[in-house]
């Protein structure tokens, strides 16, 4: 079973009333919808490598592994915010299992999609 195959599965499991719809494969995405019109696109090619991007009422956030910000604390991991800000990122650890990050972040995105709390 591929990775986003497992994802999907945890997320129906642990979010499936929140669930719009079931979670979409596209390409290299899946592609989550939320009952608070979030929608959240995943790409976890494995534990250590992942782009989380989320929209929400037009405007769009997201966390990465992309190794290009080497003076955040969370370095290789990293938030852009919805104003283009590039911050540390305060939910997801590289390594960890994808459903863990997962869950800890979509619990805090169903409440505060914007991360105001997070900064």
């Amino acid at each position: 079973m591929s990775l986003h195959n497992s994802i999907s599965d945890q997320l129906i499991t642990d979010f499936g009333e929140r669930l719009v719809d079931l979670p979409r494969l596209n390409h290299d995405a899946l592609e989550v919808r939320f009952d608070t019109g979030l929608i959240l696109q995943i790409r976890y090619p494995n534990r250590d490598e992942y782009s989380l991007r989320w929209t929400f009422q037009e405007r769009t956030s997201g966390i990465d592994t992309a190794p290009l910000h080497p003076d955040l604390d969370s370095f290789p991991n990293h938030l852009h915010d919805s104003e283009g800000r590039i911050a540390s990122d305060p939910l997801t650890r590289p390594g960890q299992p994808a459903h863990e990050n997962l869950h800890r972040l979509i619990t805090i995105l169903l409440v505060d999609p914007m991360l105001k709390a997070a900064h």
